[in-house]
């Protein structure tokens, strides 16, 4: 189970997140993966409108779950086995630190406030952006 808590935000990228599942989903052997997007959502529900309709467009409904806000997390982020900050520029990451607090694995992109939280290979994954 991959989680990606962060606000319902389009700067945090959870477009990025789902295309992720997608390529991971197509692996034979990562047939059994599933997502989860957990976060408040902003703009009258239509950014999280938006990533439900790219689930289903990419026809992953069957392991993909969306939870709303929660005031705690460590339930939510006890049932994942890693977790994944697809944000491009995060300027911190504070949920990183609660995952890897929680000896979760974490994969967030190398730029930021996750080049000075994660080593890479060692706590979590660090990704090169793509120009």
């Amino acid at each position: 189970v991959f989680g990606c808590l962060a606000q319902m935000v389009e700067w945090k990228n959870h477009a990025a997140f789902i295309e992720a599942a997608a390529q991971l989903r197509a692996d034979q052997n990562c047939g059994r993966a599933r997502f989860v997007i957990a976060g408040e959502e902003y703009k009258n529900g239509e950014y999280g409108r938006q990533l439900r309709e790219k689930v289903n467009a990419l026809n992953l409904q069957h392991c993909f779950d969306f939870v709303s806000h929660q005031k705690d997390n460590v339930d939510l982020m006890a049932g994942l086995d890693a977790l994944v900050l697809p944000s491009r520029e995060e300027p911190f990451g504070r949920v990183l630190i609660e995952a890897m607090a929680m000896q979760k694995p974490v994969v967030a992109y190398a730029n930021g406030g996750p080049l000075e939280i994660v080593t890479h290979e060692h706590d979590g994954l660090l990704v090169v952006p793509e120009e």
